[in-house]
């Protein structure tokens, strides 16, 4: 299995580049827009047997609580058997 260590810090700051050329010194912090990272995997990184993982910012103890900075990153699979069996769902 490939180290998933990388790749979410690489969202992370995909995400901050595209914040930067968006938002530039003039502009309010309310003209951010929704962003989503997406990247397509040629292997489940977590372990976990799941083909899509989605995340955004929640607090830590109180997962209902939603920080809510539209912030998004997705990481699909390419696992064959994975995909398989979510589809059949």
């Amino acid at each position: 299995m490939v180290d998933s260590g990388e790749l979410p810090k690489r969202a992370r700051y995909y995400q901050d580049i595209c914040d930067t050329e968006t938002l530039g010194s003039s502009h309010k912090y309310k003209e951010l827009k929704e962003q989503y990272v997406i990247f397509l995997c040629p292997e489940d990184i977590f372990g976990k047997n799941r083909p899509i993982y989605e995340f955004e910012n929640r607090e830590k103890e109180d997962h209902s609580l939603i920080l809510g900075d539209l912030t998004y990153k997705i990481f699909g699979n390419f696992v064959p058997n994975l995909c398989g069996s979510e589809m059949d769902k």
